[in-house]
Order: structure tokens, then sequence, then C-alpha cells
């Protein structure tokens, strides 16, 4: 049997690739679609080429990092929100944001 952290793990990688394999086909898929075209017999702009070239292609580059940059900033803040809730002295009661709690010793 896979375990909850397993599948979580699992889960959040799978959501990752998924963005990523979403945004790479965002910006091939104009440059498919020309080359379906031109073996078509359609003829097509040299500048069509270049501004696919020059603009779109770039996004996709520039998209990459931020979106294993995002996902993984994510997956610590959910990991540092597990491991709080794990410790927490009042678990499954919502905090406030900011607060801090302090224990006073028992007498």
């Amino acid at each position: 049997m896979i375990s909850s952290q397993t599948r979580q793990r699992d889960m959040s990688v799978a959501r990752t690739l998924f963005m990523v394999v979403a945004t790479d086909f965002c910006c091939w898929f104009p440059i498919g679609v020309m080359g379906v075209l031109s073996k078509s017999g359609y003829n097509i702009p040299d500048d069509a080429y270049a501004w696919i070239m020059v603009f779109v292609l770039p996004v996709n580059a520039a998209i990459n990092p931020f979106l294993y940059t995002a996902t993984a900033i994510w997956r610590k803040r959910q990991r540092e929100k597990r491991r709080v809730e794990m410790i927490s002295p009042n678990r499954g009661h919502r905090h406030q944001a900011g607060a801090i709690e302090m224990e006073t010793p028992m007498q």
C-alpha cells in the first residue's frame, strides 16, 4: 500500500509535469500546424516563421523555470504547514497567522 505522503508527492510531481507539458504544447503547437500546412502545399510567409521563432519559443523557455520554482516553493510551504500541524499542541485548531504561542509552566 502506498503511503499518503508518497501519493501526495507523486501528485505534486504529476501536476508540475502536466504544467510543463501543457506550456510546451501551447508554444510548439503553432510550429506543428505551420509544418503540416506547408507540407500540404500551403505557402506560409517567412515572416510568420520569424515571428513564431522570435516571440513564441522564448516564452516557452522563460515559463519553465517559473513553473519549477513556483511548484518548489508551494511544495516547501506545504511541507512546513504539515510539520507545524504535526508538532502543534492544539492540532486541528486554526491558528491566527503570525501568532506566537507560548507554553506556560504548570504550577
